[in-house]
């Protein structure tokens, strides 16, 4: 089962995303799972903090 999380962005990155998501004709939506689910996936895999700051 799935839910809403929301995540607060200010106007300027909000537009950043639509723009990023639209130049790979996806929606800021699937944007934006994408990114975190990179992410989650690297910490799960034994990341640390040096190791994304590094990427």
């Amino acid at each position: 089962m799935s839910s809403t999380t929301g995540i607060k962005f200010d106007a300027p990155t909000k537009e950043r995303i639509r723009e990023a998501a639209g130049s790979l004709d996806r929606t800021s939506h699937w944007f934006m799972k994408k990114a975190v689910m990179y992410w989650l996936e690297r910490v799960e895999a034994g990341a640390s903090v040096a190791d994304i700051l590094n990427e």
